[in-house]
């Protein structure tokens, strides 16, 4: 059941830096002249990214089944993650990854997870190890599912749709995409058991994420570990004068 993970990326975001009216990242300028040696151009760096958060209900329409006392459901969230008020969506923090420049592809890790549980156990799921995949103009959410029939590792549970998304600048310099279309992926109907089929419309994402500050500058060189010489043991030189042992003049008048 378990899909592949592609690199994910954050959406055309040189490309759209001139509407914004600055990169967003302010990424460092990359060296387009070629190698001395071999003529090629240096390889694009990739960037941390740190600071990250996702913001996704999974399914509006599935919190208020197991919110109805039809279904004696509740839902938990743990390992960091947080519901906003009134069974609202989830939010996944502390988002970690990667930013490649050339292709503009990231991928981005967070905490948290999420068990939705029902009708006495016989629903029982909880979705873990939230990652966040995008390519320029689409992607996708991938979790670790468990059952009660065990678990599976990165399951691609959402596609995403980035076509129609611009992105935009959130408080403390970060990327910020809002309210990106999401649909539910045959792997993620079977984690479902089917109860909703591939290709319904699960909650948007909103993912938030910034690069990490390099430091501002390096030590010029490292500190030595050795003495530069072996400490003296003798004195350095002869009394410029030997003490006088006569008195030096008479008493002044």
């Amino acid at each position: 059941m378990a899909a592949n993970r592609r690199p994910i990326a954050l959406t055309a975001a040189v490309a759209t830096a001139a509407a914004l009216g600055a990169t967003v990242f302010a990424l460092p300028a990359l060296a387009d002249e070629g190698a001395a040696a071999g003529g090629r151009a240096a390889a694009a760096p990739k960037l941390e990214l740190t600071d990250g958060t996702l913001e996704w209900g999974v399914k509006e329409s599935f919190r208020k089944y197991l919110a109805s006392s039809f279904s004696g459901g509740k839902i938990t969230v743990k390992d960091g993650a947080t519901q906003a008020a009134g069974n609202g969506a989830f939010t996944f923090t502390d988002g970690k990854g990667t930013y490649d420049t050339a292709t503009h592809g990231t991928d981005t890790a967070f905490r948290g997870g999420v068990n939705f549980y029902a009708h006495g156990g016989v629903l029982d799921i909880t979705l873990s190890d939230v990652k966040l995949a995008t390519t320029r103009t689409g992607g996708a959410i991938t979790v670790d599912v468990t059952t009660p029939k065990g678990t599976e590792d990165d399951v691609e549970f959402a596609s995403l749709d980035l076509s129609a998304v611009k992105p935009g600048r959130g408080e403390g310099g970060t990327m910020l995409f809002k309210d990106i279309p999401a649909t539910l992926t045959k792997a993620g109907s079977e984690a479902f058991d089917g109860q909703y089929k591939e290709g319904d419309a699960l909650d948007p994402a909103t993912l938030s994420v910034k690069a990490a500050a390099e430091p501002s500058e390096k030590p010029s060189e490292k500190p030595s570990e050795k003495p530069t010489g072996e400490p003296g043991t003798e004195p350095s030189g002869e009394p410029s004068a030997k003490p006088s042992t006569e008195p030096s003049a008479g008493p002044s008048a």
